[in-house]
């Protein structure tokens, strides 16, 4: 039974705990301080003991890229006018239990993303 949890923007401000069981989707959301019009936002977890994995952006038009590992699992939406970010994964497994992150597209992840995609 994989325990959950998200933390909004890299801090401890919107901490938040959940389970979910395998097979069912989990469903959550971040509050962001900026315009998601103006900035992509990625969605990012850390299996516990393990590194950080990006698992998608949506960007600050709407469109959307996720990662290998979750495609056809994965959605992200969003409430422009609310900021919030939006994550939905489906069919969850035992290895989806982890901490996750939404983060604002920054220059560190221009060279987390070079890393991901070489």
């Amino acid at each position: 039974m994989p325990i959950l949890s998200v933390i909004s923007r890299f801090s401890a401000h919107a901490l938040s705990s959940l389970i979910v069981q395998p097979g069912q989707a989990l469903s959550i959301s971040c509050q962001v301080s900026y315009s998601v019009t103006s900035y992509g936002t990625n969605w990012i977890s850390q299996p516990a003991g393990k590194a950080l994995e990006w698992m998608g952006v949506i960007w600050s038009g709407g469109s959307t890229y996720y990662a290998n590992s979750v495609q056809g699992r994965i959605g992200m939406t969003r409430d422009t006018s609310k900021k919030i970010v939006n994550l939905r994964l489906s069919t969850m497994r035992p290895e989806d239990s982890a901490v996750y992150y939404c983060a604002r597209y920054t220059q560190w992840l221009k060279t987390y993303y070079a890393t991901f995609f070489s």
